[in-house]
This record gives structure tokens, C-alpha cells and sequence, in this order.
């Protein structure tokens, strides 16, 4: 084998590889086909898949730091476009295409991510009716998410302040085009959420790519699992995004959104004059059937008492003749009583003796029964039955000849 150069497998990988990189065909291609056995490296970020057609296939490779940058979600059975260059990888000897952006066919590379996204989000439930929250009747602070300088914010404030000049308006600034604006529209739901009654989000119109952070699903999961309803006002009339499906209502424009959340103050003033008048009507009313209960009443309780002071009446008086007689059966009985106890009294009195020719005798206001009160010389008052006699004891004489105790019995 003299003159003759062999070469090493990694020579060989490494020259065809020079050789495929230096060649300006290679690189800035364009490949058409479709993704299959699609893999992200959960660590590194990297992908890997085939792009195949009816009759061949070729390995492909697209890095972390170009897959970031992608709108959609890439996936088997996709077609698409791929731009990047042909390389060889010297380990394995197979050359494969280093891809640096992947573009969709048929549909643009937003158009693919919006679907894919809405199609992800809707299988979780982030658009079903049950989850909307009602909006406030009557709010007492609306909360929006907006440019500060934009005529849309200046919009609602004008809406606002003519329908409904009681409210207050609590404005997060926020920006809402480019590479910052998903993040920061997100924080303004975040801050502003519990703080106010209802939340308007949403900007003038724009372009598709304009509006393309309103399509977000860091924004969509905030507004979903905000506690303050969320109005979504992006665009005009036909514009749509994945923020009007997931708040929990969308209006067309953002002064559309002012009139929705505020109610208007001459309907206000106009209802309120009604309630006054039904409520004035109603009170006239009861007090008008109140003071027909009262008459009634009045009646019921003056028959009520008539009927019972009559009765009451009628027991008094029965009461009144069953005393009278009671009483005159009494008077009647004691006048008998009296009169006995009269006759009795004027049989056993000392005044009916004396008549008969008895006296009584006291010394000193005392009653003299016996000679054995009396001394010689002692005065004396002799009570007759018609008047008293003063004598003096000239002597005693005593005739009682029985013994003491029958003395004492007498």
C-alpha cells in the first residue's frame, strides 16, 4: 500500500465535515418537510427531530438559544420550513442540519402559536362560561391596565368620568407592544387584583404583531386565577386574542369596556326617581292601610268593650243585690242578737234592782260588797235608782253566821 494515504475515521468525519461547511450551498438553507420524533432535552433546552418528506428523511438539531425564540410549539406531523446550515457530526458520522429557525407552512409562525395555545388552554377549562365572574353593578373602583399616555387610557377616563363621575380610577402603567410588555401587563393584573371592583386591560388597535403580548400565557393563567373580575379591551371590533377569551368579559374597544363597567348617571338619577315614587306610592299605601286596621281595630276593641262593660254591668249589680241581701239577712240577724242580748241585759241590770228598792254602795269610787270594806266614820255613797245619797258609818253590824269559804263563794 506504498503511496497510498489512509485515513482515520475521525480524519474522514473531520474532512467531509470541512468540506460541507465550506460549501455556500450549505448554508442559509431552506428545507421543506415534515417534523418527526420530536424531543426537547428537558435539561439543556435543546431539540431534536427528522424532517422528512415522501422519499427521504434527514436528522436535524436546533439549540437551546434558537429554540427560545420560536412562537409556536414545535411538534410531530407538522410541516414546515426549516433555515439553518448542513454540518456533519464526527462522532457518528452523519450529517444533519443545524437549524436556526423554524417557520410554519401554510399558517404564520403567531397564527400557529395562538392556535396551539388556545387549544392547550381550552382543554384546561381557562375559557369556560362557569369560571367568568360577574361583573360589578355599581363599582366604586375600576382598575385598569394600560399605557399611561395612550388615548385608549385617556378614552376610558372621558367614558368614566361622564357615565359614572362617582367611581375611582386606579391605573397601573404598563407597556403594551414588544418583548416586555406580556410580563409587565401581568404584574398590573397581579398588583391590581383585590384592590378595586373591576379590572380593564387592553389597548388601542394595532397590527397582529402589536397585539401579540395580549396573547401571553403567563398573562392568561394571571387573569384566569385573578379574584377581580377582568374586562379585556384589546384592539378594535375583530381583533382577538387569547386575553378576550380568557378574561371574563371582552368588549370591543377599550371605550366600549368604560360604558360596560360603569352604569350611566342620568339612568341612575331616572331609576332612583322611580324608586322614590314606588316607594312614596307604597308608603302612602301602608299608611293608608294601616290607619283602615286602626278603625277596624278601633271598632273591634269599642264593640269589645261596650259588650263587656255591659256584661260587667250586669254581673255588678247582681253582685250589688246578692250584697244587699246578704247584708239585710245579717242586720236582720244581729238586730235579733241585739235585741236578746238587750233583754238579757236589762234583766241582769242593777239599775232594774234599784228600781226595785236596791242601792249600791261605794267608798272611794269603789264597790262595797261586804261590811267587812266598811269602818266606822268611813263616807260613803248610796246610788239609788233615782239618784245618790252621801251618808257617813255610825256603826256596822255583822249577821252573816256561815264559815269563810261559803262567805268567800258569796
Amino acid at each position: 500500500m506504498a503511496g497510498i494515504q489512509v485515513l482515520t475515521v475521525s480524519q474522514l468525519n473531520r474532512y467531509v465535515k470541512t468540506k460541507l461547511e465550506e460549501d455556500p450551498l450549505l448554508h442559509g438553507i431552506f428545507i421543506k418537510g415534515e417534523i418527526s420524533n420530536f424531543t426537547r432535552h428537558r435539561l439543556s433546552g435543546h431539540c431534536y427531530f427528522t424532517l422528512k418528506d415522501e422519499k427521504a428523511a434527514v436528522k436535524c438539531v436546533m439549540f437551546a438559544s434558537q429554540a427560545r425564540s420560536l412562537r409556536f410549539e414545535p411538534e410531530n406531523g407538522l410541516a414546515v420550513v426549516a433555515a439553518g446550515n448542513i454540518s456533519l457530526y464526527e462522532r457518528d458520522g452523519a450529517y444533519q442540519v443545524y437549524v436556526t429557525d423554524l417557520i410554519p407552512e401554510g399558517l404564520g409562525s403567531l397564527q400557529l402559536a395562538f392556535q396551539q395555545l388556545y387549544a392547550r388552554l381550552e382543554r384546561q377549562g381557562y375559557f369556560d362560561a362557569a369560571c367568568k365572574k360577574p361583573l360589578p353593578r355599581y363599582p366604586q373602583v375600576i382598575g385598569v391596565v394600560m399605557s399611561e399616555h395612550s388615548a385608549a387610557f385617556q378614552d376610558v377616563c372621558n367614558i368614566v368620568s361622564r357615565r359614572y363621575p362617582a367611581v375611582k380610577i386606579l391605573l397601573h402603567h404598563s407597556s403594551v407592544q414588544g418583548q416586555d410588555a406580556p410580563a409587565q401587563l401581568a404584574a398590573g393584573v397581579r398588583a391590581l387584583d383585590t384592590r378595586c371592583d373591576v379590572i380593564i386591560i387592553g389597548r388601542g388597535g394595532g397590527s397582529y404583531e402589536d397585539l401579540w403580548c395580549f396573547n401571553s400565557e403567563e398573562l392568561a393563567r394571571v387573569i384566569f386565577s385573578a379574584k377581580t373580575p377582568v374586562v379585556s379591551a384589546v384592539g378594535h371590533e375583530t381583533d382577538f386574542t387569547i386575553c378576550d377569551f380568557v378574561s371574563d368579559c371582552r368588549a370591543p374597544t377599550p371605550s366600549a369596556a368604560a360604558e360596560l363597567v360603569t352604569p350611566q348617571l342620568e339612568h341612575l338619577l331616572s331609576m332612583l326617581q322611580g324608586y322614590r315614587e314606588t316607594m312614596f306610592a307604597r308608603e302612602v299605601r301602608y299608611l293608608n292601610e294601616q290607619s283602615q286596621r286602626l278603625d277596624d281595630a278601633f271598632v273591634r276593641v269599642r264593640r269589645s268593650a261596650l259588650g263587656k262593660i255591659t256584661a260587667n254591668t250586669q254581673a255588678l249589680y247582681s253582685c250589688r243585690d246578692r250584697i244587699q241581701r246578704t247584708f239585710r239577712a245579717l242586720l236582720q240577724k244581729k238586730q235579733y242578737q241585739l235585741a236578746g242580748a238587750a233583754a238579757r241585759l236589762e234583766a241582769a241590770s242593777p239599775l232594774r234592782r234599784m228600781a226595785a228598792g236596791y242601792a249600791r254602795v261605794q267608798k272611794d269610787g269603789q264597790g262595797i260588797r261586804s261590811v267587812g270594806q266598811l269602818s266606822p266614820d268611813d263616807e260613803i255613797l248610796i246610788r239609788l235608782a233615782d239618784g245618790d245619797a252621801s251618808a257617813r258609818i255610825v256603826a256596822i253590824e255583822e249577821r252573816w253566821k256561815g264559815n269563810a269559804k261559803e262567805k268567800a263563794e258569796l
